[in-house]
């Protein structure tokens, strides 16, 4: 997702006198991002809309401009100069009907513009509509520009204008809080229009650059540099998490470079419904299936097709404790611990059976 731009929309005048018709009227806004820090010396590119009679009203007129911020983060445009994109801006009847300014922004300088918002032209250009100038009323012949200038502000989803009202801009369901977005409202879908959940990411594809879904990654190498992905029910806190360390991970003993899925709940349940579940190795890029517990229960060492609750095949069992043993049941319910004498003779002593 990209980043949240916030937009502090400053002058808007003629770029003719006021006895003329003008072909063009200036905008200059200053390029914020979500941090409030200005975005300075880049490219950037609008796309500007007039609408007549309301926001949802038609497009008249559509240009673009690619321009680049100067040190303070500020751009001017001359609106009716730019490249056209859609109709003739000295063809706009400004005395018609009410119109609005439609803006469109990409950080990158490129045409994936996104919606910033719709707002009233409350100080119309009227002096592209010439009668306005014959029947103005008003005397502001004091040379002083300050009293012209009007200032637009975006934030939290509200554009407003100095001495004038504020418009929701709803045309995105997200919404801001200082730094973050949000959505509360429905489901959020990647690749399809009806998601079922909370978030459903849906594609068709076997390039191997884009099966991965969803990636997390944490470049730090600090010494508790790793990445997490934990799963949180109830209200007692705990989680099953699955995660992975860094390299340069130390903070616990031999965890370097390792992943690992745990728990601080009850416990951790690996099931695998009317299937099988196996544990695999690799030795030289090629996967080695190790431990096979199969639907039964069975379990297989060395082997995929365990014959009794536990089989080992291509390898022995070691026992280096010499207390320790094999546990069986006689008949009679006692129980006997099978160790090796150092003669290699079995010996069997009777032991309490385990509970």
């Amino acid at each position: 997702m990209r980043k949240f731009i916030i937009i502090i929309l400053g002058i808007i005048f003629y770029s003719h006198s006021f006895a003329q018709s003008a072909d063009a009227f200036k905008y200059q806004a200053v390029i914020r991002d979500n941090s409030g820090k200005v975005i300075s010396n880049s490219y950037v590119s609008f796309r500007i809309s007039i609408l007549s009679g309301s926001t949802f009203g038609d497009e008249v007129y559509a240009e673009k401009h690619l321009t680049q911020t100067d040190g303070y983060g500020m751009v001017n445009l001359d609106i009716g100069r730019g490249i056209p994109d859609l109709g003739s801006f000295n063809s706009i009847n400004w005395g018609s009907d009410k119109h609005f300014i439609k803006l469109e922004f990409d950080e990158f300088g490129d045409e994936n513009f996104e919606l910033l918002g719709i707002s009233q032209l409350l100080s119309v250009p009227y002096a592209m509509h010439a009668n306005t100038v014959t029947y103005d009323q008003i005397d502001d012949a004091d040379h002083d520009p300050e009293n012209e200038f009007q200032q637009l502000n975006y934030n939290n989803n509200q554009l407003s204008i100095s001495n004038g009202n504020s418009v929701e801009l709803s045309s995105s369901p997200w919404k801001s809080n200082g730094a973050s977005i949000y959505y509360n409202d429905g489901n959020v879908g990647i690749g399809l229009s009806n998601p079922n959940h909370k978030l459903v990411i849906n594609d068709n594809t076997d390039i191997l650059e884009e099966r991965t879904f969803v990636k997390l990654s944490n470049k730090s190498l600090s010494s508790f540099s790793t990445v997490n992905l934990r799963l949180f029910a109830g209200e007692n806190g705990s989680f099953t998490s699955l995660s992975h360390a860094s390299e340069t991970y130390t903070a616990s003993p031999n965890q370097a470079d390792f992943g690992q899925l745990w728990t601080s709940g009850a416990g951790l349940l690996l099931r695998a419904n009317g299937g099988i579940i196996r544990l695999e190795t690799s030795e030289s890029g090629a996967s080695i299936e190790r431990i096979r517990i199969d639907k039964e229960g069975d379990v297989g060492i060395g082997t995929d097709d365990p014959k009794t609750r536990l089989q080992v095949a291509d390898g022995d069992i070691y026992i280096s404790d010499i207390t320790k043993g094999v546990i069986m049941r006689s008949p009679d319910g006692q129980c006997w611990r099978m160790t090796v004498t150092n003669e290699g003779e079995p010996q069997f002593s009777m032991i309490e059976c385990p509970e």
